[in-house]
């Protein structure tokens, strides 16, 4: 199956590089994911809705690290990636527990088992501190050949330094290909397990040889919030336009509860029904 975004292929084969293109994977509910065994959590991304800048957040999980200092408090990717030769860049969005959002201990790097087999040092480091303030952050570094990257993590190395207020707080995870660091977006691969399971979970298609992955014409991936949505739905990961035939139109939103809304368009003039929510 390949996706489309207006009309212009986007995936066709599992090794994906290309600028814009989400090279981690799960970064929506961080399953392939892992943290220092019992310094830390993936909670409801809800749990921060009483936060400033909550709004930026756009994963269904928040990663929540811990731990007697700076060195435990750590995410890692558990999958290894392929990349060619050139520029990436990996950005997050992130916070402390601190009390002082102006007076951070610290940023945060990023390693590798390429960096760990050649002298320990960082792919590179935020440009600035953390703050108890949600806040968005990227790392640009450049590989100089092909590899295959494992072991990825971010974190800080510090084993004398405290974490401040005991925590740090990561969402919108994303690697890509190139200097920028544009807003998240879930991997492609993502989407066609989303697209599969919408697929499985769609209550109103009754035909058993219809396929949503023929049918759909535009999709989204970058949190738009749906047109006339009920209030208590927000759209983070998912939106699509189909078009059955040139009469009868259906769009579905997949929403950061993991809610599936839809609403069809049909008759002459075509008129959209109301929103709906299944699942």
């Amino acid at each position: 199956m390949s996706i489309y975004i207006d009309n212009k292929k986007l995936l066709s084969l599992p090794d994906l590089a290309g600028g814009g293109v989400n090279l981690f994977r799960n970064t929506y509910d961080f399953a392939t994911w892992q943290y220092t065994p019992g310094k830390g959590d993936f909670e409801p991304a809800s749990n921060h809705n009483s936060d400033s800048n909550h709004e930026f957040i756009q994963t269904k999980k928040v990663a929540h690290l811990w731990g007697n200092n700076s060195t435990e408090a750590k995410l890692l990717y558990t999958q290894p990636l392929h990349l060619e030769k050139g520029t990436y860049t990996v950005s997050f969005l992130a916070r402390d527990n601190g009390p002082d959002p102006k007076n951070s201990s610290f940023g945060l790097e990023l390693y590798s088992s390429y960096t760990n087999t050649h002298g320990g040092n960082p792919h590179g480091m935020t440009k600035s501190k953390l703050s108890n303030v949600w806040s968005s952050y990227s790392i640009t570094f450049a590989l100089p050949e092909q590899l295959t990257l494992a072991d990825i993590s971010l974190g800080h190395w510090g084993p004398q330094e405290l974490i401040p207020g005991g925590s740090i707080y990561l969402t919108n995870l994303k690697l890509e290909k190139g200097p920028v660091a544009p807003p998240w977006s879930p991997s492609p691969l993502d989407t066609e397990d989303m697209l599969d399971s919408l697929n499985r979970r769609f209550k109103i298609i009754k035909d058993d040889n219809f396929d949503l992955n023929d049918k759909f014409s535009k999709i989204w991936t970058n949190g738009h919030k749906l047109k006339n949505a009920p209030a208590n739905f927000d759209i983070y990961a998912l939106y699509i336009q189909f078009n059955v035939d040139e009469y009868n139109w259906f769009e579905i939103g997949w929403g950061c509860k993991n809610q599936i809304a839809y609403r069809t368009r049909s008759g002459s003039p075509l008129t959209w029904s109301e929103w709906k929510i299944i699942g």
